[in-house]
């Protein structure tokens, strides 16, 4: 993948955990003990439920799933990814995404709950 491939890659995945935690539009947490009042530091750290957000795992988590995403693509690891667990389905959403980021299409993304 050429330099400009990888950049697009990465912002793309950037975007993507910024779609599926909700951190955008930064939506009201529906859990009890948040307040009802969106806190970044809360999200960041999948610490509160979402109201509208795919996932409620947090940005941290889905970075760290981007990072053994893809370095399971660059060191040619074979094999399909799975969720297993899935809320609103925003780690399959994430790991779909970036397979086709990186033109990968020999792979699917299974969904188990």
């Amino acid at each position: 993948m050429s330099v400009d491939g990888k950049m697009a890659a990465r912002l793309y995945g950037d975007l993507l955990i910024r779609c599926i935690t909700n951190t955008i539009y930064q939506d009201i947490p529906q859990d009890p003990w948040s307040g009802g009042t969106y806190a970044e530091a809360l999200r960041t750290e999948g610490r509160d439920w979402p109201s509208r957000a795919h996932s409620m795992i947090g940005v941290k988590r889905l970075e760290n799933l981007r990072t053994l995403t893809e370095a399971a693509l660059a060191d040619e690891i074979p094999g399909d990814f799975i969720e297993t667990g899935v809320w609103r389905g925003g780690a399959c959403i994430l790991m779909r995404g970036l397979l086709a980021a990186h033109g990968v299409s020999d792979r699917k993304v299974i969904v188990a709950d």
